[in-house]
């Protein structure tokens, strides 16, 4: 070999070292690359025997050993895995086309995806890529259900907006149409297409767009989540329609301005009714005496559509029927035996309800049953001006009576009117019947005095003309104011209660006034009646047993709410061994009521009332010396008002009469509650004493005889 063989032997050499270091560092890489992937890479002969393989942790179904010169038949999870795979690899060496598929395989509890690519890299062999999927899949699986639930959504909510049975406006923020349900265009008569031309208070009676427009800037201003309002729309053919709007805001997440979402019932059948109802309780208000009750319960079977209205007045334990209104005509009845009767329910829980099966509950009841036949009953109960439940105003029905609160309602308003009216002929009666009686007294006494001389002649006959123009303005005072009183405070209740329709603050806050004025009245009234009945020695009292801490605690009750308006402290000290007391525990409620609001209304802002109650002997009292009489107790009143002069204090106790005229116009009064308080106490065999300094406040105390024996029935006593 010559010298230039030899180096060209060598240089070969040299580039064969070279050439195979450079495929091993290619090598290198490839494999580090390989290695660095999340997929599994294997390279396959023509009939899926591994040349070359690439573990992944991921691809589960080919586990991460080595299988070089094994087959795929030996490896794969299952047959139908392989038979997929060969034919793949087959494809790929025939077409020369990249070949993409899925597997699925379960390993241990759980399915697994995978992506599996292949392309030929030579004649006979390939290159697998095997990627594992499941995570993808599932997220393309879970945003397919997310897709399909919304449009599913989507389609339940413009259903429930086309076939909603209640009417849907969508505006704008400037007041257009949006979008209407076919309910909502029912109402207005427009159609939708031509609404979303239009703005809703081009369709808002004019006397409504204001209000409207105010609660709407509310609730765009976020003063208000939502509003409601009764309004007026005029419909597309000139009608007026009132509904009920109900509407909200939808924020819009891209920022652009909200949009307003209303709610609306048709309630033009409701205000027909409530102006029907308003013309039948002012007509029934304008009916007095013999022709109310049958009135009122015509007017009652109107309109609640009912067959039978009973009117019954509670005495002892039976109900004498005031009025029976039976289909279309008032009918006589008997009185009932209130036991086992849907009415004693009634007066006993102030309304009773029963829907259906009346003849079931009270078989026992025969008339309410079987003469006339009904099945559902609903009534409430009659109140006087105490509060006592003196009878019940129920309708009656063979079919069964619906909506509650509406009938509820209406009853209450009409019980209320058929309470002051039983009220108003009692004190009619009673004065007739006093009436009567002064006249007798009269004669007797002008009989016995004939043969008095001329002048005792001329002032028994004046005295009889005094005590006849007294009872007739008594009379006569009782009838004319009462009436007319009566109906004011019916219909002020009912206009409360919202039986008209709904009332704004300012309107609730004025008939608040008329109320408890024409209250006021109506307790001015009884006094001066209680005057006339202690004058004339009809006042009785009902003795019985009464706690003392009970009856100082539920007076106090009363003056409470009066003085906290004032910020009027209230204090008590009452001992907790007192015990009982014999006396009429309303009647005295009442003389305790009437000093303790007199201490309130005397007394200025900030200032104190008190109210305690002590045992002394009965030697250091007053009281008459009977029936060895050992103790008396003693209740103080005291505040700290205006106080009283000495030469007034007598005046106190004259009936119409206060001290100071310019006290009169201050402060609100008659003079005639102190006049009751010390008949009450004088009855009772007790006194009433009264001490006080101008500027520094008085102490009215009423002493009684201490009787702690308890009564087995009411003693009725009265003035002789």
């Amino acid at each position: 070999m010559d010298m230039g063989q030899g180096q060209a032997t060598q240089q070969y050499q040299t580039d064969l070292n070279f050439m195979s270091t450079t495929l091993q560092s290619l090598e290198n890489k490839h494999k580090a690359l390989i290695s660095a992937l999340p997929d599994l890479v294997a390279r396959l002969s023509g009939d899926g025997i591994y040349l070359d393989f690439s573990p992944s942790s991921e691809c589960l179904s080919f586990g991460n050993y080595n299988l070089v010169g094994k087959s795929i038949y030996d490896t794969s999870i299952n047959q139908e895995i392989a038979d997929q795979s060969i034919y793949h690899i087959q494809q790929a060496l025939q077409t020369g086309e990249l070949q993409i598929y899925e597997q699925t395989v379960k390993i241990g509890d759980r399915l697994h995806t995978e992506e599996v690519r292949i392309i030929a890299s030579d004649e006979l062999e390939v290159l697998m890529i095997v990627r594992d999927i499941t995570e993808r899949k599932q997220t393309e699986i879970a945003l397919q259900k997310s897709k399909e639930r919304l449009r599913s959504s989507e389609y339940l909510l413009n259903a429930m907006f086309m076939e909603s049975a209640v009417a849907i406006a969508i505006t704008d923020i400037n007041g257009k149409f949006v979008r209407t349900n076919p309910c909502y265009q029912k109402i207005v008569g427009y159609s939708e297409q031509e609404l979303q031309h239009l703005r809703f208070t081009d369709i808002t009676l004019n006397d409504d767009i204001s209000e409207n427009l105010r609660l709407r800037d509310l609730v765009l201003n976020n003063q208000r989540e939502s509003y409601q309002m009764e309004k007026r729309f005029v419909r597309r053919d000139g009608q007026l329609v009132w509904v009920k709007a109900t509407s909200s805001k939808i924020e819009q997440h891209n920022g652009e301005p909200p949009f307003f979402i209303g709610v609306l019932e048709d309630i033009s059948e409701r205000k027909q009714a409530e102006e029907s109802l308003q013309s039948l309780v002012e007509g029934a208000a304008a009916k007095t005496g013999e022709n109310f009750l049958p009135a009122l319960s015509e007017y009652v079977s109107r309109v609640l559509n009912v067959r039978c209205v009973l009117v019954n007045k509670l005495i002892e334990d039976q109900l004498q029927i005031l009025a029976a209104w039976i289909d279309g005509q008032m009918q006589p009845m008997q009185p009932l035996a209130i036991a086992n009767t849907p009415c004693a329910m009634t007066i006993r829980n102030g309304s009773f309800h029963c829907c259906d099966l009346v003849n079931e509950n009270f078989a026992e009841h025969l008339l309410l049953v079987q003469q006339l036949g009904v099945t559902s009953y609903f009534g409430v109960a009659i109140n006087n001006n105490k509060g006592e439940r003196i009878g019940s105003l129920c309708v009656l029905d063979d079919k069964p009576i619906r909506d509650y609160d509406r009938v509820v309602a209406i009853l209450r308003v009409f019980a209320a009117r058929v309470g002051a009216e039983i009220e108003r002929q009692e004190a009619i009666d009673a004065l007739y019947k006093l009436n009567q009686e002064l006249e007798t007294r009269v004669a007797e006494r002008t009989q016995a005095l004939q043969t008095a001389n001329h002048q005792l002649t001329i002032a028994n006959a004046e005295l009889a003309r005094a005590t006849k123009l007294k009872d007739e303005f008594l009379a006569n005072m009782s009838h004319e104011l009462r009436t007319p009183l009566n109906a004011i405070l019916g219909i002020s209740e009912g206009l409360l209660s919202n039986v008209f329709g709904e009332l704004n603050e300012r309107q609730k806050r004025s008939l608040s006034l008329v109320e408890s004025s024409g209250k006021h009245l109506l307790e001015l009234i009884n006094d001066i009646l209680d005057v006339a009945k202690i004058e004339s020695g009809k006042f009785e009292l009902l003795i019985d047993s009464v706690a003392i801490a009970n009856l100082c605690n539920s007076s106090l009750a009363f003056v409470k709410q009066l003085a906290n308006q004032k910020q009027i402290r209230l204090e008590t000290l009452i001992p907790n061994d007192l015990g009982k007391i014999s006396i009429d525990e309303r009647r005295m409620r009442q003389s305790l009521i009437n000093l303790l609001s007199n201490a309130v209304k005397f007394t200025p802002k900030g200032g104190k009332v008190s109210l305690s109650v002590k045992v002394v002997p009965a030697s250091d009292t007053n009281l008459l010396q009977k029936n060895n009489l050992a103790e008396a107790v003693v209740f103080d009143i005291s505040d700290t008002g205006i106080g009283i002069t000495t030469e007034n204090i007598n005046k106190l106790f004259q009936a119409f009469t206060q001290i100071d005229s310019s006290l009169s116009r201050q402060y609100a009064g008659t003079g005639l509650g102190l006049k009751i308080v010390k008949e009450i106490v004088e009855m009772h065999g007790g006194y009433v004493h009264v001490a006080s300094q101008i500027g520094q406040g008085s102490c009215f105390s009423i002493i009684l005889p201490y009787v702690q024996h308890k009564v087995d029935a009411c003693l009725r006593q009265g003035m002789s």
